[in-house]
């Protein structure tokens, strides 16, 4: 998850789960399981968890992450904006995503926490009882 540098880009108490999922979702969303690899003249680099015996990071399951977008095109589109920013990793710098919005960042936080309230309404976090065809059959 990210580091949260103060008591307000905190995630709201009780919302972990949430912020997990979406953290998660927005790493599928970003990359789809392209790792991108620095590269040195030498060609001596080696990915960090290569070195540290750590495991590669965790990535939702594609059909988790489909699931949880069908969840937040339900949501209001600023909410779903927010989320987007927030959770999901882009090229241009997180000031300037925030700017093209014409948003602040008190304002972006405000949305997000939001936006992670009706996302716990709408999405079931229940992970043993779900398959993957559970919400096409009923």
């Amino acid at each position: 998850m990210k580091n949260r540098t103060n008591e307000y880009e905190a995630v709201p108490a009780g919302y972990e789960k949430e912020d997990n999922i979406l953290t998660k979702y927005g790493e599928w969303a970003r990359d789809r399981r392209k790792w991108a690899r620095c590269s040195s003249a030498e060609g001596n680099y080696k990915a960090r968890w290569a070195e540290t015996k750590e495991c590669p990071p965790e990535l939702i399951a594609d059909f988790r992450a489909i699931e949880v977008q069908r969840t937040i095109l339900q949501l209001p589109e600023h909410y779903r904006m927010a989320i987007q920013i927030w959770y999901v990793p882009a090229k241009s710098p997180f000031s300037a995503r925030l700017r093209a919005n014409k948003l602040t960042k008190r304002k972006l936080l405000e949305y997000r926490n939001e936006a992670l309230k009706l996302f716990r309404e709408l999405y079931t976090i229940d992970e043993t009882s779900r398959t993957p065809c559970t919400r096409l059959v009923a």
